[in-house]
């Protein structure tokens, strides 16, 4: 959509103090560290003019300027139009989520599982543990409950510990393998969710019996039916089986998703394709082999969703002038013997902290320190990065050892990570990408 606006030729324009200029494929991206935000000039007259606006108003930079004026006129609209001089910014808040595993059980044995359920563990909450963890949560400010397992389902308690999360005022979303739901649990469930993710991991009952046992596509598939009929949104969440064979069924896997955002285009649906691989109960990768596998279900998302597909979070976050400047980390999460971590991906950390030996009000003040060690201002060598509020600074579990190795509240040096040129050059062409998407 086309827009206009009156400049005043006497307009002073007043830029953030710190800019880094980076030439890059023949371009020059001027970022503003502070703010996350940058422009993108095509060529050294466009860089000319910018630096005349530094030090000028509009009128003299004019008259100074001895290239086109098509190239002073470009300066103009990206400095207006991603409204550079903005300073009011702010950090995102990613606070106030807490994921909760509610039980270890489940009626699968996923090879991949990170979690390798199947068996409960020893001395899982009890529905009134559970509660007062959901109670304690809300009065700390919290918003959100993602219930997941093992597989929710096998808890017979569901029902009930939805309704008092839901009365508590929380949001709920529950992860689900969706093969054990009948229509009266789901009807009776439905009016408490925000969202439900069901977890389908193969294109055909042949493919997703590899991970999640025979006869279980097409319960999965009715789950999400049945779901969605309810009017909850509904996400399907897919890991490929990862072999030799996967790089040749990009086009079947893009072509279901195909189908399914078809089939439901009037519904609130979506499907996630898992990009990131962790080891799990039965599997072990390389890096090599994690990287190949990021590369391939990369592209399976780009055919089923379009091109600029992965580039749509990003936009979207920037749209909103916020600060990348954590991975969610901090965030409580609860695993169903009550030990606490502060990352979903339970498996690679350690934890002394359990609800029923430690006080709320201690893991709460773990959790904030985590987050502050955590966070990309704590951070080598990002933390004197143009980029560190853009980029973020990565998954701290995977880009992060320290984080593996000792529980976070408890590292005294500032973490540190390797990042390659290869990188940050990624970063700043998707920067390139994603500019005039940015547009206001």
């Amino acid at each position: 959509m086309e827009k206009r606006k009156s400049i005043s030729p006497l307009k002073v324009y007043s830029f953030p103090e710190q800019l880094h200029i980076e030439p890059i494929l023949g371009l020059y991206v001027i970022v503003s560290p502070l703010t996350a935000n940058w422009i993108v000039l095509e060529n050294e007259e466009q860089l000319n003019f910018f630096k005349l606006l530094q030090t000028n108003n509009l009128e003299t930079s004019l008259k100074a300027f001895k290239g086109k004026q098509e190239n002073a006129h470009s300066v103009v609209v990206q400095i207006e139009a991603k409204q550079f001089e903005k300073k009011d910014v702010k950090p995102a808040n990613y606070g106030g989520v807490m994921q909760f595993h509610l039980t270890n059980a489940c009626n699968m044995k996923c090879p991949h599982c990170y979690m390798y359920a199947g068996k409960k563990k020893e001395k899982e909450l009890t529905t009134e543990e559970i509660y007062k963890v959901i109670d304690q949560f809300k009065e700390s400010g919290g918003e959100q409950i993602t219930f997941t397992g093992g597989e929710v389902c096998m808890r017979t308690d569901l029902l009930d510990i939805i309704k008092h999360t839901h009365s508590s005022g929380l949001n709920i979303e529950v992860l689900t393998n969706g093969t054990l739901w009948k229509e009266e649990d789901i009807k009776a469930v439905s009016p408490y969710l925000s969202r439900v993710q069901i977890s389908i991991d193969g294109i055909n009952e042949e493919e997703n019996s590899k991970i999640r046992g025979k006869g279980n596509f097409e319960k999965a598939l009715n789950t999400v039916d049945t779901f969605l009929s309810y009017g909850v949104p509904t996400d399907i969440g897919i890991t490929p089986w990862f072999d030799q064979t996967l790089k040749n069924k990009i086009q079947g896997y893009a072509i279901f998703g195909k189908e399914l955002i078809e089939k439901y285009k009037d519904k609130p649906f979506g499907i996630r394709f898992t990009t990131s691989l962790l080891d799990g109960r039965e599997i072990k990768f390389s890096s090599e082999e994690k990287q190949e596998y990021e590369t391939i279900t990369e592209s399976i998302y780009k055919s089923c969703m379009g091109e600029d597909v992965l580039d749509l979070a990003f936009i979207d976050f920037h749209t909103h002038f916020l600060l990348e400047d954590n991975c969610e980390f901090g965030n409580l999460t609860i695993e169903s013997n009550g030990n606490v971590y502060f990352c979903p991906s339970l498996s690679m950390l350690p934890t002394s902290l359990n609800i029923r030996r430690n006080s709320f009000e201690e893991i709460l003040s773990f959790s904030k320190e985590a987050s502050r060690i955590s966070c990309v201002d704590n951070l080598i060598p990002c933390r004197n990065c143009e980029l560190r509020y853009i980029c973020g600074g990565g998954c701290r579990i995977q880009y992060f050892k320290d984080f593996q190795q000792e529980e976070a509240f408890k590292i005294v040096n500032r973490p540190r990570r390797k990042c390659t040129a290869e990188y940050k050059q990624s970063i700043y062409k998707q920067m390139i990408r994603t500019n005039e998407a940015l547009f206001q």
